[in-house]
């Protein structure tokens, strides 16, 4: 898959990479921190002082800051229009990331603005890209986009009507959601290419 990527490989292998580490590090945290509990819980629990955890979720989120940087570059470097714009966008994602993890929850009340605005940053810049995916007509890796952006939106609709579905459970499906985004996005990159480097 990776044969023909050129100079974008790097990029698009720290794509692969970003889901690697934030998702088995995640997992691994909350392994590790039986108290934590997903209907009481919030994420940026497994990066408090409390949690025996701290070092492997604010470390995973760092590390993947600094990948996610990375993949950005690619869309900077190769990608089209709207692409290109995304990857700027990304590049502010990828700092925020990285800042969850160094001023986590356990240094500072920051670290709430911190994720909140790494949750809007991460869904502006994908919303970008998918515009130029909407223009290149790639419309099977859009799939996984409305799906995601579906789910994401009546999950939260059922979270503030009268919390029917627990804050920690909305999180979570929201993760999934932006997981499962980014995966398509990196296989897509890896079939065809950040944009212009790999025009049709």
């Amino acid at each position: 898959m990776f044969e023909e990527m050129g100079p974008s490989k790097p990029y698009i292998i720290s794509g692969f990479l970003v889901a690697i580490v934030l998702g088995a590090g995640s997992i691994l945290s909350i392994v590790l921190y039986p108290e934590w509990d997903i209907n009481l819980n919030s994420f940026s629990d497994l990066g408090d002082s409390m949690s025996p955890s701290m070092w492997i979720f604010n470390g995973a989120c760092m590390l993947a800051g600094i990948l996610l940087g990375i993949f950005s570059m690619g869309y900077v470097k190769f990608g089209k229009k709207y692409s290109k714009i995304g990857g700027y966008a990304f590049i502010i994602t990828a700092i925020l990331m990285f800042l969850v993890g160094l001023v986590s929850k356990a240094v500072s009340d920051t670290h709430l603005y911190f994720s909140m605005a790494f949750a809007f940053s991460f869904f502006i810049s994908a919303a970008i890209i998918c515009i130029q995916n909407v223009v290149d007509r790639e419309w099977k890796y859009l799939i996984p986009t409305v799906i995601a952006g579906f789910v994401i939106m009546v999950t939260w609709i059922l979270y503030l009507n009268d919390e029917i579905v627990k804050y920690g459970v909305a999180q979570l499906i929201c993760f999934v959601g932006a997981f499962v985004w980014f995966l398509s996005e990196a296989v897509r990159n890896a079939k065809l290419g950040f944009g212009t480097e790999r025009e049709n």
